[in-house]
């Protein structure tokens, strides 16, 4: 992907979206394990920091020119709405330069990355979220929550908005886990 001087060899399919097999996605240690799913390749913001980690999760910048055609991405929750955590563009599957580019996946099973304190327990099933910690370490991570958490129709909206799918494996405080991908945030 070269530095913020170089120009991508594939620019021109920023924003595409691929379908992959199982059995089209080589392992490699520094990401674990990939699943089939749909990839996008997408654009780091140039000012993210700190570095992105494997199953954060990535938001669209919405404060970039032309946000819904620039595909460009961001760790920063607040940088995606004006309430934190909103327009997931989906995982981050590598870690990447900011101002780089990279792809992320969208759709598919996928590991995510979870808050160092879990809200409520993980289990096989579990509904998982966008926890919208803010800035801090647990910036970017997924949480679960249960139906003994009480909510308002505020919360709901913000819940609906923030799901990300259903744990395939039991979340673990601050581990990496896998989860279904349910986006509704799917541009282009």
């Amino acid at each position: 992907t070269g530095s913020n001087n170089d120009v991508s060899q594939v620019q021109g399919q920023l924003g595409k979206s691929i379908w992959l097999d199982p059995d089209q996605l080589i392992f490699d240690s520094s990401v674990g394990t990939l699943y089939g799913g749909s990839f996008r390749y997408v654009r780091l913001r140039a000012a993210d920091t700190p570095a992105v980690v494997v199953g954060q999760i990535a938001f669209w910048d919405t404060t970039a020119t032309d946000w819904t055609t620039a595909f460009q991405v961001t760790r920063e929750e607040d940088l995606s709405s004006s309430d934190n955590a909103i327009f997931i563009a989906g995982i981050f599957i590598s870690i990447p330069t900011a101002g780089n580019y990279t792809f992320i996946q969208e759709l598919g099973v996928v590991p995510v990355r979870f808050r160092a304190a879990l809200t409520s327990a993980g289990a096989i099933g579990s509904r998982c979220y966008a926890a919208a910690a803010g800035d801090g370490a647990d910036e970017g991570y997924a949480d679960v929550l249960n139906t003994a958490d009480p909510t308002t129709f505020g919360d709901v909206s913000l819940m609906q908005a923030r799901y990300l799918g259903n744990a395939v494996t039991a979340p673990t405080a601050g581990a990496l886990d896998d989860v279904t991908l349910g986006f509704h945030n799917v541009l282009g």
